[in-house]
C-alpha cells in the first residue's frame, strides 16, 4: 500500500472543496485503520489527479 508520506497529493482542504465532503470527514478517514475502506478511499482521493476529480465531481 502507498503511504501518504512517500507521495504528496492534494491537500485535505482541496479534496473537501472538490468533492463537497466535509473537511472533518476527510480528517476522520485519514486517521482510520490503514486496512479499512475509508483509509483506502482517502488515499485514492489524496493521490488522484486534481483535474480528474474535478471532472468526476462536477
Amino acid at each position: 500500500m502507498v503511504e501518504i508520506r512517500t507521495k504528496k497529493g492534494l491537500s485535505d482542504k482541496r479534496i473537501s472543496e472538490i468533492t463537497g465532503l466535509p473537511y472533518n470527514t476527510i480528517m476522520q478517514w485519514k486517521r482510520t485503520d490503514k486496512n479499512g475502506y475509508r483509509y483506502k478511499l482517502y488515499l485514492y482521493l489524496k493521490l488522484s489527479d486534481e483535474s480528474k476529480l474535478i471532472e468526476g465531481f462536477n
